[in-house]
């Protein structure tokens, strides 16, 4: 189970907090009106019940108590696949700026092949508490299970080895797409995880051996000697920003039965 995400949770009116949904449960009338209401860069494409446990050949796998319990949308997920728009060069391309982040100070070329090295670390079963976010307000002191599995890492120049992205018509940045996919993810993870795939890209000087001793102790920092022979910290964490974050797909796997509305007649 996962801290502050309730199982089982109201299913039925006889149920602490039940809530029936309005227009009375209809789905069609409930989709119509949240686009009416949604701002114009969200619209809601289908609906579906709750789904159903399925009766396959798997079920037999499947824990009694397991069979009980209704559907929850983040503790039934099998894996989640993210995307990243980030470009490098001498000037951004203004067109996209709300949802690429163009990488500035200076960065205007990127190591693609030892950025997939540096992806490659990082991909298996690790604790990931070094790329989680602080909690703020009422979150923070939290305990978590910071332990999560990274099933591949794809990093590809838009337009060049992607060939279902068309290259950007701006010829003074070049724009590369991250898809990372996994199990779960922690607070901000995504963002960490390209802040420094992109860090490594850009810096051929920075070892890899840093981000082996990250995943195993869970701290980005080094130690630094100055000019007066003083041990210094210093945090090699970037957390990319928000615009150019995409969460693509959720897989449900196959042991749920969704009964989509545009199926319906």
């Amino acid at each position: 189970s996962i801290d502050g995400k309730r199982l089982p949770h109201p299913t039925s009116p006889t149920d602490e907090g039940f809530k029936p949904l309005p227009f009375g449960s209809d789905l069609r009338r409930m989709v119509h009106a949240l686009n009416k209401m949604l701002p114009p860069d969200v619209s809601v494409v289908d609906a579906s019940p709750a789904p159903t446990m399925c009766n396959d050949s798997d079920s037999d796998n499947i824990g009694a108590s397991e069979k009980r319990l209704p559907f929850h949308p983040s503790l039934h997920t099998v894996s989640k696949t993210y995307s990243y728009t980030f470009s490098i060069g001498e000037m951004h391309d203004p067109l996209r700026c709300r949802d690429v982040w163009h990488v500035s100070h200076g960065k205007t070329s990127f190591d693609i092949s030892r950025a997939r090295e540096c992806a490659s670390l990082m991909c298996g079963t690790h604790d990931f508490i070094a790329f989680r976010g602080a909690f703020r307000g009422n979150e923070r002191g939290k305990v978590q299970n910071t332990v999560c599995t990274i099933k591949t890492i794809q990093i590809v120049e838009v337009g060049v080895e992607d060939s279902d992205e068309q290259p950007f018509p701006f010829p003074s940045c070049s724009t590369y797409k991250v898809t990372i996919i996994g199990d779960r993810f922690l607070y901000k993870m995504v963002r960490f995880l390209v802040g420094t795939i992109v860090s490594y890209g850009t810096d051929n000087d920075r070892p890899l051996q840093e981000l082996s001793d990250a995943l195993t102790t869970g701290e980005w920092k080094i130690n630094n000697t100055n000019t007066s022979g003083t041990s210094t910290s210093t945090n090699r964490r970037l957390c990319a920003p928000a615009k150019g974050l995409v969460l693509d797909y959720i897989d449900y796997g196959n042991k749920w039965e969704f009964d989509w509305i545009k199926n319906s007649k």
